[in-house]
């Protein structure tokens, strides 16, 4: 497993939905944020939230939040939250 720790801002609206006909999660949430490199450029994950950690996120953040991520890397390059955390708001 792939484990990360990323900051940025969460530049894309929230998207929180429902998952049919599945034994493993009930809902799902994604949205992109925006991280600066050391280098100076721009990168940009989507970033995925299950169940309770999306109903979570679903309720306490929205565009333009500056987060903490503690989470992992799956195959799709996606990041999948462990843990969030508010840096500031604008």
């Amino acid at each position: 497993m792939n484990y990360c720790f990323v900051s940025g801002e969460i530049i894309s609206p929230i998207n929180y939905s429902f998952v049919y006909n599945s034994k493993k999660h009930m809902s799902v949430l994604t949205f992109t944020i925006s991280i600066n490199t050391f280098c100076g450029n721009r990168t940009q994950f989507t970033v995925k939230a299950y169940d309770e950690k999306a109903d979570f996120v679903y309720r306490f953040f929205s565009e333009k939040d500056f987060v903490c991520i503690c989470g992992w890397i799956n195959s799709k390059i996606n990041i999948i939250i462990e843990e969030i955390e508010h840096i500031s708001s604008t």
